[in-house]
């Protein structure tokens, strides 16, 4: 029997993370995803335009405000602090602006939120919210009650036991059995909330797309389909709306471009020599990252790390270790750069941050970032391509208040290849695509259906700032003027309300965000 719930009828979003058509439209036509190619034919799909740059960090808050990051004040998983020489780790609280869900709950709509990156800590919304982010000892839902009911009920987890770097056989079942937990959790909170609008992501495909051979993949997508086919069998009815969407795409790899080295050689970058001289010795003894994560997965030492060491701890201990010299890793550790001497700060997520502090003025500054442009633009490979598409300065893709804190330059890699910032490694290129076959890309996927919206329609210009607008038109709510995406009119059949309904703006009004908060803590009893 499907629930049904309040007269504007219930949106169902399902955030899969880095889903791709290039990925996902072979297995429907063999047959295997038979719940999405009905999706699929009962809807419209069609790729959807991610953020530049197309990382999870900040691509899935720009798809629940509908904002460019100009307007959120954050680029990627980090912030930049020259005063400190550090970075620091970004969380829900550095985003400036409303999602969706803070505006349908001022208005009256229960909404609930499940394992979205970019959630944690969790905030107050009229329903509830169980956040991406959090290490297992740390607080991931609100109301704060739920994360013990969830631990009871379902043992839940904040991520698999295992990953592939690290455990390779055991991590295929431990992933699993997180996909499988998250659609048991979202049907269960379904049924206890009711809420008229419930967003879910599978953050696993990403992890599947990167490092999985293709009957791997096929192998999850299977589950994918299937869950997804068991939940609507659930809550499907016939004014519930369905969208599947994710953050941004996946495309095969064909090279690495070490940016780290590249950056050395051109005395833009200073690594710490004790750093060097580090990884120098533990090469010639034999000792690799792999090799040590290896050990410590098969004596379960990593599950324990897990429990009772915090994520940026974990991550600065893995990225201390050596990788292959002619496979070196995504990312580096931040202390091994000599802050003091680099000209550039390469971020994790391809930004490019100038070093201030060695240079006399603002236009000393812009000469040397037009030069470095330049510079990044004809990077090529003379068999594969370029390295980056477009090197883009913040203020060339972005609006906001917030673009004092934006990266220097955002490079935006040519499809197929990966970038890696390690110091590590004797050449600029590499071609193995062992233990990591796929990256990131621009396009990701959008489909919907549920009354009104047409039927087999392929559609075509579809941003990742296009969904908030879109949902909230559904529900007849106003828009705010400053969100920069549009309401996917096309869409909806011709004669539908959706379609003929006009679309209502209005203004960002501050003072009744502040009273309109208030007023819902107070209903909550926590104001």
């Amino acid at each position: 029997m499907a629930v049904s719930t309040t007269n504007a009828g219930r949106v169902i979003v399902i955030g899969l993370d880095g889903a791709s058509w290039n990925i996902i439209e072979p297995l429907v036509r063999q047959g295997k995803l038979p719940v999405i190619e009905k999706i699929m034919k009962d809807g419209c799909y069609g790729d959807m335009e991610s953020c530049i740059l197309p990382v999870t960090f900040p691509a899935w808050k720009c798809y629940s405000t509908g904002k460019n990051p100009g307007k959120l004040g954050v680029y990627g998983f980090h912030a930049v602090d020259f005063a400190g020489n550090r970075l620091i780790l970004n969380n829900s609280t550095c985003f400036k602006g409303d999602e969706i869900w803070d505006i349908m709950g001022r208005n009256n709509l229960t909404c609930g939120v499940l394992d979205m990156p970019t959630t944690h800590p969790p905030k107050a919304i009229n329903g509830f919210m169980v956040s991406r982010g959090a290490t297992r000892s740390a607080g991931y839902t609100y109301p704060a009650e739920l994360q013990k009911e969830l631990r009871e009920i379902f043992h839940y987890k904040i991520e698999p036991d295992y990953l592939p770097r690290i455990a390779w056989d055991a991590s295929i079942p431990s992933i699993r059995q997180i996909i499988e937990q998250r659609f048991e959790v979202a049907d269960y909170l379904l049924r206890k909330y009711d809420p008229a609008f419930f967003h879910l992501t599978i953050f696993e495909t990403d992890t599947i797309h990167h490092f999985y051979p293709e009957e791997i993949v096929a192998g999850f997508w299977d589950v994918i389909d299937r869950n997804i086919g068991s939940l609507l069998d659930k809550f499907l009815d016939a004014k519930t709306y369905v969208i599947l969407m994710s953050d941004h795409g996946q495309v095969e790899t064909n090279r690495a471009f070490n940016m780290g080295k590249w950056l050395m050689d051109n005395n833009l970058l200073v690594m710490k020599k004790r750093r060097l001289l580090l990884e120098s010795l533990l090469y010639k003894f034999g000792l690799r990252r792999n090799i040590i994560l290896h050990v410590m997965g098969k004596t379960r030492i990593i599950p324990l790390l897990r429990f009772y060491i915090p994520k940026s701890i974990r991550r600065k201990f893995i990225a201390s270790l050596p990788v292959e010299k002619d496979k070196p890793d995504q990312y580096a550790s931040i202390d091994s750069i000599d802050w003091e001497r680099s000209k550039t700060i390469p971020i994790p997520g391809f930004y490019l941050y100038i070093n201030r502090k060695l240079f006399g003025s603002e236009k000393e500054v812009e000469e040397f970032r037009s030069s470095i442009k330049v510079m990044m633009e004809d990077i090529k490979e003379p068999r594969t391509g370029k390295a980056f598409a477009r090197v883009f300065r913040a203020d060339e893709i972005y609006s906001g208040n917030y673009l004092g804190s934006a990266p220097d330059l955002l490079l935006l890699p040519d499809d197929g290849c990966r970038i890696t910032v390690s110091p590590g490694g004797e050449d600029f290129w590499n071609y193995s695509t062992e233990g990591w076959p796929r990256t990131h890309r621009m396009h990701g996927i959008f489909a919907a259906c549920g009354a009104g919206i047409k039927g087999d329609f392929r559609i075509e210009g579809t941003t990742i700032y296009d969904l908030a607008p879109t949902i909230l038109h559904i529900y007849g709510i106003p828009i705010p003027r400053d969100i920069d995406g549009r309401v996917l009119k096309e869409i909806f059949e011709d004669s539908s309300t959706l379609a003929t309904r006009e679309v209502e703006y209005q203004d960002a009004d501050e003072r009744t965000r502040i009273i309109g908060t208030i007023k819902q803590l107070k209903d909550r009893g926590q104001a």
